[in-house]
């Protein structure tokens, strides 16, 4: 069993054993969108692989699995380290050492390179692949999830509306909110946050996206973003059937009445009637908020997972 840089003879096995992947994660979550069902729906992705010279395959008389640098800069906490994408990796979940192969080759390259973390995104059924990173001294760090989008009746005394330039100072407090506990204990996400007014100012002048308002009586108690085709998360999770959920809050004084799903139903209602076919959103696993909230109305699909060695 050896390892070998990827090149164009490898192109076709490397395709095929990525569509075997993905179509594991269909058969396993319906909610899924189906993106990577064809040859000339991954040729893209192989040869942008190939061309970029980051990629190994492991071989055992055949090909049996690869490993991509997907991106390399920087990565959380200012630190610079690698990304492998949730299609730049197929890892055998039932041979450790072929495992540990490919893992050497990243963590080779991040010494070469003096890189401090690798981040790497496995579906969620891939149980066996993340049992093995985390015996690795891998931790969860993010979560993709996904819901088929149904037909919910919306109906709720408080109003959501799309957000305007008038709201831009209740808007300002909320994301300012948001930042914080993003920032604070225990979730640290390890990232610094732009101003709150110009963000907003793009997010509404953003033809893509939609931001809405909750409101009860005339102030405004949360807000929620929508994005045409992209949740934010990993690369399979956005296509243009899927209606992406970011930047959600509700006001901690009126949490716990229902209100969140409220805001989940209206978007379910949104984007049934706007021909979407699949819900989806990304959310930090060291968030007890999200943890908590996004899993009852949503399935986990893609999770990403860190490991920092310096």
């Amino acid at each position: 069993m050896r390892i070998e840089k990827m090149k164009l003879e490898h192109r076709v096995k490397v395709g095929l054993l990525i569509i075997e992947k993905f179509k594991k994660s269909y058969d396993a979550f319906i909610m899924l969108p189906r993106k990577y069902t064809l040859e000339s729906d991954v040729s893209d992705l192989v040869n942008e692989m190939i061309e970029n010279e980051k990629a190994v395959v492991l071989i055992d008389d055949d090909i049996i699995g690869f490993i991509d640098i997907s991106y390399e800069g920087e990565m959380f906490y200012n630190k610079q380290g690698v990304y492998t994408a949730e299609w730049g990796n197929c890892i055998p979940s039932n041979n450790l050492k072929g495992c540990l192969l490919l893992l050497n080759y990243i963590y080779d390259y991040m010494n070469d390179h003096k890189l401090l973390d690798h981040t790497i995104s496995v579906m969620e059924n891939e149980k066996g692949v993340i049992e093995k990173l985390f015996n690795m001294s891998y931790g969860s760090r993010c979560m993709d999830a996904h819901a088929l989008i149904e037909n919910k009746s919306f109906s709720n005394e408080m109003t959501i509306r799309e957000a305007t330039m008038d709201d831009m100072g209740e808007l300002k407090t909320l994301l300012k909110i948001l930042h914080k506990h993003m920032q604070m204990p225990p979730t640290l996400i390890g990232m610094s946050y732009s101003k709150e007014e110009p963000i907003i100012k793009k997010w509404l002048s953003d033809d893509a996206s939609k931001l809405w308002v909750m409101c009860d009586a005339n102030k405004v108690i949360g807000m929620m973003k929508t994005v045409n085709g992209a949740s934010g998360g990993c690369d399979c999770s956005s296509d243009d059937e899927t209606l992406g959920i970011q930047d959600t809050i509700i006001l901690s004084d009126v949490q716990g009445q229902g209100l969140g799903k409220c805001f989940v139903d209206f978007v379910h209602d949104y984007g049934q009637k706007n021909g979407f076919k699949y819900l989806a959103v990304d959310f930090e696993t060291m968030n007890p908020t999200a943890q908590y909230f996004w899993p009852k109305y949503f399935t986990p699909t893609v999770r990403s997972l860190i490991r920092s060695i310096g």
